[in-house]
């Protein structure tokens, strides 16, 4: 009898435990990536794509100021590139991991300024001692800078709360071949009889237009005290910097989600360092002046789409 009694006793609590437990968890075990049928949690590998928005700076001071100077363009601009890459998330708890990336990106960034040049016109009267005849020409000053990166991250991942997680680390750019920039200078008002009097070379002609597009990693302005030479202008190879990020999981099975991501890179390295060059946009009516860059930077808004496997 006392057997009895004791095998009854240990039903009656396995029962009570048993109804605990699914009081305290009616819907059985959570569903998503994270979940396993054992006690360690996953691995995630998985591939990205996404899309960059690109901030170009470079402020620059002009002694004498040129009013209307052509070479502002050269101070900002932005632009719009893809980027691609892989990445593998190691949970350390259910909320918090290390996410490593590794990923190319086409850098790319552009301006568009209006300013004035001096300009020789057909029917004026010829200058006074060998000083051309000029008018005030309206043109657009445009850039176009692209170059490529290898990115290295390692940053922290948090999930805040479900699917919502924030990222944050350090990360590495390794620029992937040659730095391109073109220039371009181009008339604004076709309809009367000014043109621009010579190309970037030094070339006299009559041209709407003029640009050109180099592959070294310099700027292309004249050299002060030197306008037929070139200042050179190194653009870093190597960039270090933060990165910030804001994502969501969208768990299609228990093992693989989408999350689209958004993502601030703020590098800590600069772009290319300071240099000077000469401003001639407009030495007859005003004159030359030499213009000082300060170093330059560039800034990336990513958004981002992760395609992630548990393993």
């Amino acid at each position: 009898m006392k057997s009895l009694a004791v095998v009854a006793v240990l039903l009656l609590l396995s029962t009570t435990i048993r109804a605990q437990e699914d009081v305290l968890r009616p819907n059985g075990r959570p569903d998503g990536y994270i979940s396993s049928s054992s006690s360690s949690l996953p691995i995630i590998f998985g591939a990205e794509l996404g899309r960059n928005v690109n901030f170009h700076s470079q402020s620059f001071s002009s002694n004498p100021t040129i009013e209307n100077s052509p070479e502002a363009a050269l101070s900002s601009g932005s632009g719009s590139s893809p980027m691609i890459g892989i990445f593998a998330d190691f949970p350390i708890t259910r909320t918090v991991g290390i996410q490593t990336r590794l990923g190319y990106d086409a850098k790319s960034a552009s301006n568009t300024q209006a300013g004035i040049i001096d300009a020789p016109l057909d029917d004026v009267v010829p200058g006074i001692e060998g000083i051309p005849s000029v008018v005030p020409m309206d043109v657009d000053a445009s850039y176009c800078l692209s170059y490529s990166t290898i990115n290295i991250a390692a940053l922290l991942r948090i999930d805040l709360v479900d699917n919502l997680f924030v990222t944050a680390g350090p990360i590495l750019q390794l620029t992937v071949g040659d730095v391109s920039r073109e220039d371009k200078i181009a008339k604004t008002n076709t309809d009367d009889d000014t043109f621009i009097a010579v190309d970037y070379e030094g070339n006299p002609g009559r041209f709407q237009e003029i640009s050109r597009t180099t592959n070294l990693a310099q700027n292309l302005l004249p050299s002060v005290g030197n306008p037929g030479s070139y200042s050179a202008s190194t653009y870093n190879t190597t960039r270090f910097g933060l990165e910030f990020g804001l994502g969501y999981r969208i768990d299609i099975t228990k093992s693989v989600y989408l999350a689209p991501n958004i993502r601030y890179q703020l590098m800590l390295s600069q772009l290319n360092g300071e240099f000077t060059a000469e401003d001639i946009s407009q030495p007859f009516s005003q004159q030359t002046a030499e213009l000082s860059y300060e170093a330059g930077g560039l800034n990336t808004l990513a958004f981002v789409l992760q395609l992630g496997f548990a393993l």
